[in-house]
């Protein structure tokens, strides 16, 4: 073994950790043979794929560890890259668990774009890069020179998307042109991105990779001299582009680890490519480990997952579980998105740290955080729920109200018109606000002087009679007509969640307050302890005893069921779903999206539904456990797990506590079991227990 020679890491932790026999039972006292084959080679380049719970992220930091304490390689030449900020964050978190705060400081963790950046910094060929809001403003600029005079939020992101896509695939300009793409003119769009982006000399994101690479291809050795050892979790994710970089930072002599699952690939959409991660199999000098056993799920939850997962095709078998367990998935069915708020109120307030809600967007999670706030219930985040107060949509909305309540504030009308064009022309609306400015008169008298019973003027006098209605009301009926023209779901989900928070404050001066404080509230109450409130995706790698999933609705998630309703099972290998046309993509995508949200449950699933909506992939994931009604020892199973002062739910009645339990021998000379539940306000029912649990009527909290 070589000993450090760190005096810090030295004084900080004790010396037979060097050891690995002492540091394995430390750390990790349960590891196969298998497992510890994978963290001895820490010094030779690998890829270990394995499913969800199979390890994959501890073998990686105890490899890690094992390169620190065992081989002697300084902190500061080991990088720990995964996908994006919360997974970095959370996998800081897990490495200061194991070795301590202090050592993970001098490691570097990161993102590939972020490690691509200090490599430039180190060798001094840093550039300023492209703001996110830079990058909208100028994509927004050549939209609208290609014909669209006023792009929405979906307009931006979607040919963002686009961009990014072409940069990680590393398409040529000349094969623009054959993407799959419901963005008219894309090739030219991209010819346009390019040039601006030189004339302006600063690179995007984007361009930061590659900046990188093009330094990399000139002086391969650089890179080793600051990172010799690379562990890379979810691998999966990794882009051409970014999987380039990292072969060519190894060199020869680095050290690359990689782990990851293809079918837990969420980014196809942004350029992640699942089958190069498979081809780092194939490279000269990677070792190949592939992990069958899930430790995190119970049985009923693997076979869930391999159910779903497997129309996606290239799908190897699971193999075991670790733990064997009962039925462990539950759906609720709940009247409306009330009802399941007040449900999830009452459970969070009571629920333990390893409890986590998650939904479809962080956009979808925005409500649910208002209320806790509202009931003063902690709770933590990832803190990518707050990009809808990033969005053009919200700024758009504040203007809005902002107009509503000062009828002279003709820069909120310029906010409104540059967002969200309804009804005047840009020349219309340039005159308009001179008028205003030198008049001091209310927009409805700008507009009548500048064009005396146009069809404009009209239009703006009929928006500011909104001024007298409730907040959601004023806010549904000036979006009708945008939202008609809204093809993507993106912009439409953001105004529903903002129409359902001003549902919560019918006075407009009142809801303008709560959207504008709403933001800080929520960071500031974000804290270490509480339940999870998340996104999916945000959401990699981490895991919670019980998962709540949320809005798993179509039209929302999936965004677009292939057949429409009747769509609930993705079609045969060759046929459409397989297609590269975005929406089968993103349909793919998605599906892989809520298997990484059902697997992040260690020991129970709850899929919370509303009534009268069609859920695709609700009703695909439960039928092997809900779909069958419970008869004779399964039934008698569920009912003994009853009894006297045990908390439940049933739908039309609402929250009750069992008060009594009784077997009573009816008419037919079969005993029953009657279950008396006591309500709010004093009311008391007597049931039937066989026919509600039957009949999926009554649920254990």
């Amino acid at each position: 073994m070589v000993k450090h020679n760190d005096p810090d890491l030295n004084t900080a932790f004790r010396e037979e950790m060097e050891g690995w026999k002492i540091h394995r039972q430390t750390c990790f006292p349960a590891l196969t043979l298998q497992q510890e084959e994978i963290v001895r080679q820490a010094g030779q380049s690998a890829v270990t794929r394995g499913r969800a719970g199979s390890g994959k992220t501890t073998l990686l930091l105890l490899r890690a560890g094992y390169l620190i304490f065992n081989m002697g390689i300084p902190p500061q030449q080991i990088g720990l890259l995964t996908c994006h900020a919360p997974a970095v964050r959370h996998l800081r978190d897990r490495f200061s668990a194991l070795f301590g705060q202090q050592l993970a400081e001098k490691l570097f963790f990161g993102t590939v774009q972020e490690l691509a950046q200090c490599f430039l910094s180190d060798s001094h060929e840093e550039k300023n890069i492209l703001s996110q809001r830079q990058r909208e403003v100028l994509i927004g600029e050549i939209l609208t020179e290609q014909g669209i005079a006023y792009p929405t939020d979906d307009d931006l992101w979607n040919t963002g998307k686009a961009l990014h896509l072409v940069h990680q695939k590393r398409i040529p300009l000349r094969a623009v042109g054959d993407i799959p793409s419901e963005i008219p003119g894309l090739a030219e769009i991209v010819r346009d991105y390019e040039t601006r982006l030189r004339e302006m000399g600063m690179p995007d994101s984007d361009g930061v990779t590659e900046a990188a690479l093009a330094l990399l291809q000139k002086d391969s050795h650089c890179f080793l001299r600051r990172f010799g050892f690379l562990l890379v979790d979810e691998a999966q994710e990794l882009s051409p582009l970014q999987r380039e970089f990292l072969l060519r930072a190894k060199g020869g002599e680095g050290c690359l680890y990689l782990t990851g699952d293809e079918n837990q690939c969420l980014y196809t959409s942004s350029g992640a490519d699942p089958e190069g991660f498979r081809s780092f199999v194939e490279e000269d000098g990677f070792s190949a480990f592939e992990l069958t056993v899930n430790y995190r799920n119970a049985a009923p939850l693997a076979e869930t997952l391999e159910a779903f997962l497997s129309p996606n095709c290239r799908i190897s078998p699971f193999g075991t579980v670790a733990e064997e367990g009962a039925e462990n998935i539950r759906r609720y069915r709940l009247p409306g998105r009330r009802q399941q708020e007040s449900f999830l109120l009452k459970i969070l307030s009571e629920a333990a740290e390893q409890t986590a809600v998650l939904t479809p967007t962080g956009e979808s999670a925005v409500p649910l955080m208002d209320s806790l706030l509202r009931e003063d219930i902690p709770f933590r985040t990832s803190g990518e729920e707050l990009r809808l107060f990033h969005s053009r949509v919200y700024v758009c909305v504040k203007a809005f109200f902002r107009l509503m309540l000062d009828p002279f504030d003709v820069d909120a009308f310029g906010e409104i018109y540059m967002h969200l064009f309804h009804c005047v022309g840009r020349d219309f609306y340039e005159l308009m606000r001179s008028v205003q400015k030198r008049e001091q008169c209310l927009v409805t008298e700008a507009a009548r002087i500048v064009s005396y019973e146009s069809r404009e003027a009209e239009a703006v006098r009929q928006l500011l009679q909104l001024a007298s209605l409730p907040s959601e009301k004023a806010l549904r009926r000036f979006y009708t007509g945008w939202l008609s023209r809204t093809k993507e779901g993106r912009s439409r989900e953001m105004m529903e969640q903002l129409a359902y928070l001003a549902a919560r404050e019918p006075e407009q001066k009142r809801f303008l307050e709560r959207l504008e404080c709403l933001p800080e509230l929520i960071r500031s109450h974000t804290s270490a302890t509480g339940v999870m409130i998340s996104s999916i995706a945000a959401a990699k790698g981490t895991e919670y005893d019980i998962v709540y999933l949320t809005d798993v609705l179509d039209g929302i998630f999936p965004h677009w069921v292939p057949g429409g309703s009747s769509g609930s099972h993705a079609p045969a290998e060759g046929s459409a779903f397989t297609s590269l046309h975005p929406r089968n993509v993103r349909y793919r995508e998605e599906r892989r999206l809520l298997a990484a949200g059902v697997s992040k449950a260690r020991r129970q699933l709850v899929l919370l539904s509303l009534e009268g909506t069609e859920q695709s992939f609700v009703d695909e994931l439960c039928p092997p456990f809900l779909g069958m009604k419970p008869e004779g020892e399964a039934l008698l199973e569920q009912a003994e797990s009853f009894y006297v002062g045990s908390r439940v739910v049933i739908p039309g009645f609402g929250w009750g506590t069992v008060a009594g339990i009784r077997e009573t021998t009816g008419y037919d000379a079969v005993v029953h079991q009657q279950v008396t539940v006591g309500f709010s306000k004093g009311r008391t029912y007597g049931f039937d227990l066989s026919v509600l649990i039957q009949n999926g009527l009554i649920h254990l909290i």
